[in-house]
């Protein structure tokens, strides 16, 4: 990736990718940059994150950065914001279809969507906001495998935590 590519790129996930197999040492240099910018794209979405779980979560992971809990704190609110995720994932007992189906009618953008395809995008932003929680903790350095996992992205807001390492003047 040239610098311009990284000045004009909107799409995040390519940018991260660039980032990571071109400057692996500064990609990883950047965990704490990079954790406070997911949890900055997660305040993007919080329309869609209702649950009390993820929105202690998100902001577990800021008080986490900003040395306020512990990693055992933080781990413990990210078991929760994981139980969130597979209560979504894996939603086949009619208790649990309910839930979603609650969850769902609960949020005004998506209940003109299909069953399935509203409980895809939960699914989705759950897992996004459980990445993202604890990134520096559990990710740093690393990448989902599911990039599309990383829709939630914003380019503009990664080019204001993450200054280009492609700048050949530094």
């Amino acid at each position: 990736m040239t610098n311009e590519e990284w000045e004009t790129s909107q799409n995040a996930a390519e940018i991260l990718l660039a980032l990571k197999s071109q400057k692996p040492q500064f990609f990883t240099d950047q965990a704490h940059q990079l954790h406070y910018y997911f949890l900055e794209c997660c305040k993007d979405i919080a329309y869609l994150t209702p649950q009390k779980d993820l929105k202690n979560a998100i902001q577990a992971g800021y008080d986490w950065l900003d040395g306020k809990i512990s990693d055992r704190d933080l781990l413990d609110y990210e078991w929760h914001a994981e139980a969130e995720v597979f209560a979504i994932q894996y939603s086949d007992e009619l208790e649990d279809i309910k839930y979603v189906e609650n969850l769902i009618a609960s949020i005004l953008e998506i209940r003109e969507l299909s069953y399935i395809e509203a409980r895809d995008l939960l699914y989705r932003v759950t897992y996004f906001v459980d990445f993202s929680m604890y990134y520096a903790l559990g990710w740093a350095g690393k990448l989902p495998s599911a990039l599309s996992k990383l829709e939630f992205l914003n380019a503009d807001r990664l080019r204001e935590y993450i200054k280009s390492p492609f700048n050949e003047f530094g």
